[in-house]
């Protein structure tokens, strides 16, 4: 029987999920969740079993449900990030067995950026101060969408600090005992209790006093940070796709390569190998169920840390 690889959501992360399993010459199917029916996914699980795994790109609230039901039948997992915003949620999901989290993967696909793999090797001496921002108007980077209609809107889920969360699970490679000591936001007055901007301070031994933030209102791209230390400091700009480093000498500056699908699909090949069990080697920064825990315990803190401390009028409808 053919190995099936099953998309839950058929929003746009789903879709670019099933098409990519499409380009990898796999049997893919596409199950949206408003159409979703529990007896006939079971079902499948259940007939299918060891030759099949889920891809969940639903919303984060309603995850676990799905999460649960695939452990049951011991199904591998890519779930989209984050993996929960409160702790019970997140406790809940980390209950599913050890040796099937080491089979499943979490989406944080930044992680096969040029970029995050440079920071993941730079050994920062003596760091002090660290910052990573992006920032953007949702409206110009999601085409054919709508802010009120999407999951982006929900104050259960939703918000530019879980959407946007690469940036924290970016510190966490760095540091992944990174504390959160507290998180600022704003609301837009028509969607009350939904961050539209986030600025999260944090510390750690490797990142030094931290920051991090973002925001679904920049008219530009906004997407870099920095780490400094007493010798040296390192810059990136995912915009012009450069990394700098600077000491004592002259400045380091590197340009890499830049093409946005290739890291969904080198992490859907990660996946694909766990799932299938193959025997070969695997990206240092795989996203591995059992290996993000850090990440996902400061996307929680971090949600549960926000206070609303304003409102902004923004072109979001």
């Amino acid at each position: 029987m053919e190995f099936t690889y099953v998309v839950v959501g058929a929003g746009s992360i789903g879709k670019r999920h099933f098409d990519n399993l499409k380009a990898l010459g796999k049997q893919a199917e596409l199950l949206p969740w408003r159409r979703f029916d529990s007896l006939m996914f079971d079902a499948m699980l259940k007939q299918k079993k060891s030759r099949v795994a889920v891809v969940i790109a639903t919303g984060t609230r309603i995850r676990f449900e799905l999460i649960s039901r695939c452990a049951e039948y011991d199904v591998p997992l890519y779930i989209e990030k984050p993996l929960a915003y409160t702790r019970d949620q997140l406790d809940q999901i980390f209950s599913i067995p050890e040796e099937l989290q080491r089979r499943s993967v979490v989406g944080f696909m930044m992680r096969y950026h040029p970029i995050v793999q440079k920071l993941a090797e730079f050994k920062l001496s003596n760091p002090f101060r660290s910052t990573f921002t992006i920032g953007h108007d949702v409206n110009q980077w999601r085409s054919e969408w709508c802010f009120s209609e999407s999951y982006a809107s929900d104050p259960e889920g939703g918000g530019v600090l879980l959407d946007l969360c690469h940036e924290i699970d970016m510190a966490c490679i760095l540091d992944p005992e990174l504390s959160v000591t507290s998180v600022a936001c704003l609301e837009h007055p028509t969607f009350k209790g939904v961050d539209v901007a986030s600025s999260i301070s944090a510390q750690g031994k490797k990142v030094g006093l931290c920051t991090i933030q973002m925001d679904y209102l920049a008219p530009h791209l906004v997407r870099r940070g920095n780490c400094e230390g007493l010798h040296e400091s390192l810059e990136y700009d995912f915009e012009t796709n450069t990394v700098v480093v600077s000491g004592i000498g002259p400045k380091d500056t590197k340009t890499l390569p830049k093409e946005r699908n290739s890291l969904f699909l080198n992490l859907m090949k990660d996946f694909i190998g766990l799932a299938e069990g193959q025997d070969r080697p695997f990206s240092k920064q795989i996203p591995r169920m059992d290996l993000v825990r850090g990440s996902c315990d400061a996307i929680v803190d971090a949600w549960e840390h926000r206070r609303f401390v304003g409102q902004i009028e923004a072109n979001l409808t």
